[in-house]
């Protein structure tokens, strides 16, 4: 249950974050009508990605996720396990904070558009650690699948609110 508070400190960052540049910097948000769908996109991609993790059991694989092993050993520490709960809630809560900016991000809200890039962000580094693992195993790795969803929506996503 580490993992816990870092997890929550950064969503309230984000948030806060997201709240604070919009309202200094209004005139950065490049409001493209397409950024909304491929934000919607990404929430569903999201979805389908924690339904797979649920039924895959990722909680009870984690620590076999690329690069995890590596920090393990480096760090000496114990290896990484995720509480089925956790998980549950936290993907609730990531699906459902998602869910609540894409009315902000589809009205051009400048406080929503710092949120859609972590978003992109965080759901490329998602897709790339799973597929990565998935690869570097030579096998089904939980997650894999809709991962390769979850990067491709989030390089949409990103492409389309920077550029």
């Amino acid at each position: 249950m580490k993992v816990f508070y870092p997890v929550v400190f950064g969503f309230i960052t984000v948030i806060f974050v997201s709240f604070f540049i919009g309202s200094l910097f209004p005139s950065i948000f490049m409001e493209y009508p397409y950024s909304a769908t491929f934000y919607l996109l990404l929430c569903f991609a999201q979805i389908v990605h924690s339904i797979e993790e649920y039924f895959t059991q990722f909680w009870d694989h984690i620590g076999e996720a690329f690069l995890i092993p590596l920090i393990i050993k480096f760090r000496k520490t114990e290896p990484l396990t995720l509480d089925k709960s956790f998980f549950i809630a936290g993907n609730i809560a990531l699906i459902g904070i998602m869910l609540l900016y894409f009315r902000p991000i589809e009205n051009g809200a400048s406080w929503a558009w710092f949120f859609g890039i972590v978003i992109a962000f965080v759901e490329i580094g998602n897709g790339i650690l799973h597929c990565g693992t998935a690869i570097s195993q030579r096998k089904y790795y939980s997650g894999s699948v809709s991962g390769v969803f979850t990067l491709i929506a989030g390089f949409l996503l990103l492409v389309s609110m920077v550029i």
